[in-house]
């Protein structure tokens, strides 16, 4: 609903061009020919995951979105999205054409206000002792 007018959302959700899926229905799906974003996976488990980015197939691409910091998994159960990252970055994932990529407090552009308590809650974490969340940061 941000990024397009209503018309053409009606129409490309009518033609089925666009489609929102809930994950629990993807099991034994091939997914060809498709470019899918995973917005807010820091709530999947590694399994989740692996449910998901296996279904990928021929032309497709897949984007995957996770605030570790936002998690709502119990402590036993979090880490999917972390994982995942220690999983595939390496030299070999990115000649298959996975690649991390880590966002900072200078990219928020939801409002300075967000940018101001993100940056004040991870001082926070710090001074109390707390790691600091996994993230997908690039290799330089």
């Amino acid at each position: 609903e941000e990024l397009l007018p209503a018309a053409q959302r009606n129409q490309l959700l009518n033609e089925n061009r666009i489609e929102f899926t809930e994950v629990n229905f993807i099991r034994g799906a091939s997914i060809n020919a498709v470019f899918m974003i995973l917005d807010e996976s820091q709530g999947f488990t590694l399994e989740e995951l692996f449910l998901l980015v296996s279904r990928i197939g021929k032309y497709s691409k897949i984007i995957i979105c996770a605030d570790p910091d936002q998690s709502d998994l119990p402590p036993a159960k979090r880490g999917g999205f972390a994982a995942l990252k220690g999983i595939f970055s390496d030299p070999e994932s990115e000649e298959q054409g996975i690649y991390a990529r880590a966002f900072t407090e200078e990219d928020i552009v939801r409002s300075n206000f967000c940018k101001f308590v993100v940056t004040r809650f991870k001082q926070y974490k710090t001074q109390m002792g707390q790691p600091a969340p996994d993230s997908w940061s690039p290799r330089r």
